[in-house]
C-alpha cells in the first residue's frame, strides 16, 4: 500500500465533477486559467496545455453532484498516484497521462515527479511519488552521436 510523506495539502475550486475514481488522480489548471480553479481526471490532453499542480486528495468514497466545490489538493511531498497500466518501476520519472493518471512521459508530456515505492501493475494502480513541487519540467529526448 503507497504511503503519504509530509503532504503539502491546499484548496482549490473544482472545475470539474468529481467521482468516486477521481482520488489520487493529477489536478491540473484549466484551459481558462481562472486563478484558484483546477481540473481532475481526464485534461484531455498529455500536451504543455495541461499543466499538472497536484493531486486531489479528497475522499475517494465520494463523489461530487456539482464542480466548483472546495476541494483538498497536495502540491508538494511524497504523494500517492493513482496511475495508468504500465511497468514504472521506483526511482523512474512519471508523467501525467491524457486521463489524469502517471504514466511513463514521452516527449513533451510534464514530468510530475519520480516515483519512491510502488510497483509496476493494471491501470489505477497506487503508487508513492515525490511530486516536483513548483514549475514542472518538459520531458523531451535527444539522440545522442555514438561516433
Amino acid at each position: 500500500m503507497a504511503v503519504s510523506q509530509s503532504p503539502v495539502i491546499v484548496n482549490f475550486k473544482s472545475a470539474t465533477t468529481l467521482s468516486t475514481g477521481s482520488q489520487y488522480c493529477v489536478a491540473w489548471q484549466t484551459a481558462d486559467m481562472t486563478p484558484g480553479t483546477v481540473g481532475v481526471g481526464d485534461p484531455g490532453t498529455t500536451s504543455v496545455a495541461a499543466y499538472p499542480v497536484g493531486v486531489y486528495y479528497g475522499d475517494g468514497t465520494k463523489s461530487t453532484s456539482t464542480d466548483h466545490d472546495a476541494i483538498p489538493v497536495a502540491i508538494s511531498g511524497i504523494l500517492k498516484l493513482r496511475c495508468a497500466a504500465s511497468t514504472v518501476t521506483a526511482g523512474e520519472v512519471l508523467g501525467m497521462s491524457s486521463n489524469g493518471l502517471g504514466c511513463t512521459p514521452t516527449t513533451n508530456m510534464w514530468v510530475i515527479g519520480r516515483q519512491v515505492g510502488g510497483t509496476s501493475g493494471a491501470a489505477n494502480h497506487v503508487v508513492e511519488v515525490q511530486w516536483y513541487g513548483g514549475i514542472p519540467l518538459i520531458y523531451s529526448s535527444r539522440l545522442i552521436s555514438t561516433t
